[in-house]
């Protein structure tokens, strides 16, 4: 009867994370990055998005551009729809990691296991924008957990699985390659273990999967890498702009350990990665370095850490950013998970003192970041769709005939055009926006105008009146006075 409660429980908590995904993807308005993908690349060819036969600028989100492409054109365009990829991923990522969690051999280890993989506000995020971060992820974890499979029957079809859903992971998102990488090597390593040539011979689909995500990744990393596409932002260090963006979006910027709290989740993110990698290694020559599925879970994370230090050091290659690196957070609760384990084997009750804190921590941070109005990352779009209806309301009480005039700065003008000349239902009726100006001061024509900028803030005041606050938020829309027009 209590493993029935136990597993109907992942069910219900699986349900209301899977529905919170699905509302943030309906109510939250299309942001900056999305608006790209919709408009710049899913309208190419098929050849041209898997290519970049004519656009080196970065879409390395392929698989995921490829499966909005085809919703669109079986059901136009409409914000939810571009993001059920992103949800689809979301589905995939929370069944696995109930997968996962059910292997745990003491309820409480389970239940960590669970809480510890789906519990980070920020990488569920990315489970309903329309980017190909959250589908990667998806993908990724259901490739690890056909590798534990791999490891822990020897079926064969299992590590064709995990060879090939992690190449399928990569052509959805070219940064999983720091994951990838060395999650082929390991392949590799344990798929050689049984010298026998029926396992000699199962090392073929892994190679195939290696030779064959590289030549699909070939040119486009090439004419990315022809134009510079890689050296758009700076490169400082690992730690700087990778591991602490990363933990710090992870709580959305909440200051739970003072104005150091970043710094002190690095502190312990580093010292539980090393003890795991530590510990795996000891773990891997005591069994003769024969690989099993606790070394391959406790081992993966720092040697994708590894193999990034290494491309940036080799190719300087800008190290990657929180969205980018969200792949490292499932590694990171996938060894906790096997070093907990393992402290459980040894000390049963001392693995309490790492599972309780842990598990607190996850839930009590989801629940202070979770919300329904905007993402973390482009938190600058929250305003659209209220300031939207505000123009809906305000042409009907003002009786209109002819749509008010918009302008905005560059941030929100993507997702005010994706609402109001893209996206169905349509707002153009009742406003449209200014056209498009580049970085240039904003024409004093324009009857609204919409900004949380401090400095256009200060220039406007003179002319224009605010008439609508978005809650919340810095977000202003103002409107030219009426001695002025």
């Amino acid at each position: 009867m209590q493993q029935k409660i136990e597993q109907w429980s992942y069910w219900a908590v699986g349900s209301l994370l899977l529905i919170y995904m699905v509302l943030r993807a309906r109510l939250i308005p299309m942001t900056v990055d999305e608006v790209t993908t919709v408009i710049n690349h899913v309208p190419r060819s098929i050849p041209d998005i898997l290519f970049y036969s004519t656009d080196a600028v970065p879409n390395n989100h392929i698989i995921n551009t490829l499966f909005i492409k085809l919703l669109v054109w079986f059901f136009g365009v409409f914000h939810f729809t571009v993001r059920i990829p992103a949800l689809s991923g979301g589905v995939l990522f929370i069944l696995t990691a109930t997968a996962f969690a059910r292997k745990g051999a003491n309820a409480w280890l389970r239940v960590f296991a669970f809480i510890m993989l789906v519990g980070n506000p920020f990488v569920l995020e990315f489970f309903s924008l329309a980017r190909g971060y959250g589908l990667a992820v998806g993908i990724m974890l259901a490739a690890i957990y056909q590798a534990v499979q791999y490891f822990e029957n020897q079926k064969y079809t299992h590590l064709v699985a995990a060879a090939w859903l992690g190449a399928l992971a990569v052509e959805t998102n070219f940064t999983v390659l720091n994951w990838y990488v060395p999650f082929l090597f390991l392949l590799l390593w344990g798929a050689a273990q049984d010298r026998s040539h029926a396992r000699i011979r199962s090392l073929a689909p892994i190679l195939a999967a290696g030779i064959v995500i590289a030549l699909l990744a070939y040119l486009p990393i090439v004419r990315m890498r022809a134009s510079d596409q890689f050296q758009f932002w700076g490169m400082s260090s690992f730690y700087k702009d990778t591991l602490s963006a990363l933990l710090r979006s992870s709580v959305h910027g909440k200051a739970y350990f003072g104005r150091h709290t970043t710094d002190w989740l690095c502190v312990i993110y580093i010292g539980f990665t090393l003890v795991s990698l530590l510990l795996g290694i000891w773990k891997w020559r005591e069994n003769k370095w024969r690989l099993n599925t606790p070394i391959l879970l406790a081992g993966m994370c720092g040697a994708a850490v590894l193999f990034n230090l290494t491309q940036g050091f080799l190719f300087k290659t800008p190290y990657l950013d929180a969205r980018t690196s969200i792949f490292f957070y499932p590694l990171f609760a996938l060894q906790i998970i096997t070093l907990a384990r393992w402290t459980y084997e040894m000390r049963p009750y001392a693995a309490l003192l790492l599972v309780l804190p842990w598990s607190i921590y996850t839930v009590a941070n989801f629940n202070n970041c979770r919300n329904l109005v905007s993402s973390y990352e482009w938190w600058f779009d929250v305003g659209t769709f209220k300031t939207l209806d505000y123009f809906k309301d305000l042409y009907k009480a003002e009786n209109r005939s002819t749509p008010f005039q918009l302008d905005t700065n560059w941030l929100p003008y993507n997702s005010f055009d994706f609402h109001i000349n893209l996206s169905t239902p349509h707002y153009d009726k009742y406003v449209q926006l200014a056209p498009w100006h580049g970085q240039h001061a904003y024409p004093e024509h324009t009857e609204f105008y919409y900004t949380d900028n401090p400095d256009e803030i200060a220039k406007l005041q003179e002319h224009y009146d605010i008439v609508f606050r978005v809650p919340d938020s810095a977000l202003l829309l103002f409107r030219k006075k009426q001695t002025s027009q």
